[in-house]
């Protein structure tokens, strides 16, 4: 067939021409049809799968020369059996030694009562509601309606009464103003007179004036000085001091009372409240100080007095007539202060209750449309309450209820474990020597209670400070060997430091592994690497992690690919491996997620996201592998 094509095309060599550049255009045209356009974004994308992650910390250590491990124990507690001797030799698993589990038991226990009390209460969801429920319901419900009504009732009966406290306070206050200008006026009317009288005891010549038997022209002060008799030095030097007080008491009045008068004279009963208060409060002080000075002044009389009286001397009238005035002034002053002070006090407290009742008011603002909606929300959760026992359990309800129980069966799985805690076994078999253990001892958690000689291989691993907090006695290890290539065995952690050693800064703690087989190539001082799983979670669903974007704003979103664009979800993550990253919400099994994104014109292939930092190298995520290709 193509040697008759040859021939046609040499003896038709224009015809064929024409045919082999129509043959090109017809390629090239179909070729172009179905070819991805050149502004096409394509993308690599993986369903997300449930399945196991397996998650551990790495490090690396050496095979060691002496094969013995310390046998620790796991918990605390007081020992109540040992069930070996030193030099015993002794099974894997076999237990050494029995503490007591009082508290570690009560736990369990009460782990299993709150998981039957969750199956007893999914039960119960599961059961149509009774007669008895629905009664219930519905008087809740009804309850709830009539408490509304009161709240409505009871919050404009207390706004009545706040609006009425601001009023009265309002008026009592104003009535305090006024009060204060009468009672300022009162002092005021016996003011003036009581500073003269007490100006004319200190510095008049009344004495001299009035009685007979003294000089004429003399100040009080000299007449009653030279009154003493001649031995009697220290008497007048008393009542010397006693002036000397008695003017500096007056000399403070009044340079408190001018100021005080004269902002009275030029006061009107119109003058603003502050204008009001202010003096009545410049007035309470200076009939403090009047009074105080009165005080001063009624002491030299009644020392006068009395050395008179003792001395069987004559008491001057005047004298007599100071004290009655000095006695007079004394009552009034204290009358003034007395009523100075009430009108203070009750223009102060129909201030706080003003502000008590404002107060009240802006809170009655703030709460009653909140105590409202949540009696209003009540209400509503009684009604959806009576509606959902009338229509049956909801499938949500069950769900959680479920999800409950699950949580009640892992906290009984972990009060069993550490249960068995209590009970101190041989990490593998050997020989039991350096124990003193006795029966009745203490033993502390982490605590060494024998050394265990084996013929088991042992490595020391060194872990950093991070990694050794996952870590725990009894999990398992996969170990590689750098001199041994293709050869991978299992092993368990027997012992960890308690107390890590620190070089150049750095913490690091050593941890024993047994090994689970023996292989004859194994020697001492091989370097090996050891990987110890800390996380085994089965039934998960996993994406690639370089699908998960963390963003500024601390959410984390996955790209999945939806009718051909590209969607940003927000996630909630869980455990991650250096391939697999758990997802706990906000994606469905099978659904597509971007792992890379293709650009035109060049097709180079971009990341979906920066893949966060995992854990797991080698041990592997399943379930979430292998990724399709797909041009939009």
């Amino acid at each position: 067939m193509i040697s008759n094509f040859l021939a046609f095309a040499k003896t038709h060599k224009k015809t064929s021409a024409l045919l082999l550049v129509i043959l090109i255009l017809v390629v090239y045209g179909g070729w172009k049809m179905i070819a991805p356009k050149g502004d096409t974004v394509r993308y690599v994308t993986t369903p997300a799968q449930k399945g196991t992650l397996v998650v551990a910390v790495f490090g690396n250590g050496q095979v060691e020369s002496s094969n013995q491990v310390e046998v620790k124990s796991k918990a605390s507690g007081d020992v109540l059996k040992i069930n070996f001797k030193n030099g015993d030799e002794v099974k894997a698993n076999a237990a050494l030694v029995t503490l007591n589990t009082k508290d570690a038991y009560k736990t369990y226990r009460d782990a299993q009562i709150n998981l039957e009390s969750a199956k007893l209460s999914l039960e119960k969801l599961k059961q149509p509601a009774t007669a008895y429920e629905l009664l219930q319901s519905e008087n809740a419900l009804k309850n709830a309606q009539v408490s509304l009504e009161k709240l409505k009732l009871s919050q404009a009966n207390d706004e009545d009464k706040a609006n009425k406290a601001k009023t009265d306070a309002e008026q009592d206050l104003a009535n305090a103003y006024d009060d204060s200008y009468n009672i300022i006026s009162q002092v005021f009317l016996d003011l003036p007179n009581i500073m003269e009288g007490i100006y004319s005891v200190l510095y008049s010549n009344d004495i001299s004036d009035n009685e007979p038997t003294t000089s004429s022209d003399q100040p009080n002060a000299s007449v009653l000085l030279n009154s003493f008799l001649a031995n009697d030095e220290d008497q007048s030097n008393q009542l010397s001091r006693f002036f000397d007080d008695a003017k500096a008491a007056y000399n403070t009045a009044k340079t408190a009372y001018d100021p005080n008068f004269n902002a009275y004279k030029n006061i009107t009963r119109e003058a603003s409240p502050a204008t009001v208060e202010t003096l009545l409060n410049q007035t309470l002080t200076a009939v403090k100080k009047i009074a105080n000075a009165v005080k001063s002044e009624t002491n030299v009389m009644d020392y006068w007095v009395e050395y008179r009286n003792t001395h069987n001397l004559n008491v001057f009238t005047t004298i007599k007539n100071y004290q009655i005035d000095l006695s007079g002034y004394t009552t009034k002053s204290n009358t003034h202060i007395t009523n100075l002070t009430a009108t203070l006090r009750s223009i102060q407290n129909a201030k706080e209750a003003f502000t008590d009742a404002e107060r009240s008011l802006k809170e009655m603002k703030q709460n009653n449309p909140l105590d409202l909606a949540a009696a209003e929300a009540n209400i509503k959760e009684r009604q959806a309450s009576l509606t959902n026992l009338k229509n049956g359990t909801d499938i949500l309800d069950i769900r959680s209820q479920e999800l409950t129980i699950k949580q009640r069966q892992n906290s009984v799985a972990d009060a069993a474990e550490k249960l068995a805690d209590y009970t101190i076994r041989a990490p593998f078999k050997g020989i039991i020597t350096a124990s003193a253990l006795k029966k009745g001892d203490n033993v502390s958690s982490g605590e060494s209670i024998a050394t265990l000689i084996t013929k088991q291989h042992v490595a020391t691993v060194s872990l950093n400070e991070v990694d050794v907090a996952k870590v725990a006695v009894g999990q398992k290890v996969t170990i590689t060997f750098d001199a041994i290539e293709g050869l991978t065995i299992t092993g368990t952690v027997s012992e960890m430091d308690t107390l890590g050693t620190m070089s150049q800064g750095v913490v690091s703690y050593n941890i024993k592994i047994a090994f689970d087989t023996q292989d004859d190539r194994i020697k001492s001082g091989m370097n090996l690497s050891a990987g110890i799983i800390t996380q085994a979670l089965t039934d998960v669903l996993l994406v690639p992690g370089s699908a998960v974007k963390f963003q500024s704003n601390n959410m984390t979103t996955v790209d999945v690919l939806k009718e051909g664009q590209s969607v940003s979800v927000p996630v909630t993550v869980g455990a991650s491996n250096d391939t697999s990253t758990e997802i706990t919400g906000g994606l469905q099994e099978g659904d597509e997620v971007i792992t890379q994104v293709i650009n035109p014109p060049a097709a180079s292939a971009q990341p979906a996201a920066s893949g966060s930092r995992n854990i797991l190298q080698g041990l592997g995520g399943t379930g979430g592998g292998g990724g399709s290709f797909r041009a939009r």
